[in-house]
């Protein structure tokens, strides 16, 4: 009686990755169709595609979130650990750094030197 649980719920985990991965390709697919009718000059690609890898990275990250059924305490608190050290890791490196550098833009602008 067990094996056929597991032969049922092994088949239904295919049907679900079969069909995730359908409809990852027809997405992709779809984006590249997308894109290429855009005709957008090479920066505007570099941008999209980094924008682009930047989400699928947080939608990987997302991944065993949906995979795990059931996590220990210690596992949980050390992954949001984690999390939150990159937060303030992208915080301070990326805003508060450029926060302290001065306005050469406005400065240019005024005619202030």
């Amino acid at each position: 009686m067990r094996s056929d649980v597991l032969s049922v719920s092994s088949v239904r985990l295919f049907r679900l990755a079969l069909g995730t991965l359908l409809l990852l390709v027809g997405t992709a697919l779809l984006v590249a169709q997308g894109i290429a009718w855009l005709d957008l000059e090479p920066r505007m690609m570099r941008a999209l595609e980094g924008g682009a890898l930047c989400a699928l990275g947080t939608a990987l990250g997302a991944v065993p979130v949906l995979v795990i059924r059931s996590m220990p305490v210690a596992l949980a608190d050390t992954l949001l650990g984690f999390g939150a050290g990159v937060m303030l890791a992208a915080t301070a490196f990326s805003l508060i750094i450029r926060g302290w550098m001065p306005p050469r833009r406005w400065a240019s602008a005024s005619g202030a030197r």
